[in-house]
């Protein structure tokens, strides 16, 4: 064999050696997981006299999870009982960098959403409470036992005060949420 010839020779194991490391990349992870009920803890009162908050979040949802190379991408919808203890709907989605050891997952990132709430109580001055739609960018961290698939998102919203008829509490919002098998 020439030189020339096992120059051509290695070019092409080193091409192949590439393409297949290439190729080897793991294939994203999809998972689907119900969002339960959740619970919140409120900084402040009501701004109503004789009201409070509601802190038990009925409600029902879907969440889908492409894991990737260390990252999370979520898209959820589904339907919860507001702080003014109404039900309202929500979409949206996650971006997180994702880590996991030792059976638990633990995600950190943004969440643009959509919220069709209501923005205070019902009340004499000003009647029933609308509903408005609310779009909302909050930080979330995602946590999962990985052998039961049980979970939680986790995510903090400020106080606004926009105006009497604008407004909901600063508040901690603790999401339950279960992967569909």
């Amino acid at each position: 064999m020439n030189t020339q010839s096992v120059r051509a020779a290695a070019q092409l194991a080193l091409a192949s050696a590439l393409l297949a490391a290439a190729g080897a990349q793991a294939a994203p992870r999809v998972t689907h997981e119900l969002q339960l009920a959740g619970v919140s803890h409120h900084f402040s009162p009501p701004q109503a006299a004789g009201r409070e908050w509601n802190q038990s979040h009925d409600g029902l949802g879907l969440q889908r999870t492409r894991l990737e190379d260390g990252r999370a991408l979520r898209y959820s919808a589904g339907f919860m009982r507001d702080s003014h203890g109404k039900q309202g709907l929500y979409a949206g989605l996650s971006y997180s960098l994702h880590g996991q050891r030792h059976g638990h997952a633990l995600d950190l990132g943004v969440a643009p959403m959509l919220l069709w709430r209501t923005t205070r109580f019902d009340s004499a001055r000003y009647g029933p409470a609308p509903h408005r739609l609310v779009p909302a960018l909050l930080p979330i961290v995602n946590y999962q036992h990985l052998p039961s698939g049980v979970g939680a998102n986790i995510t903090a919203m400020p106080q606004v005060r926009l105006s009497e008829d604008l407004q909901y509490p600063a508040l901690v919002f603790v999401q339950f949420t279960m992967r569909l098998k």
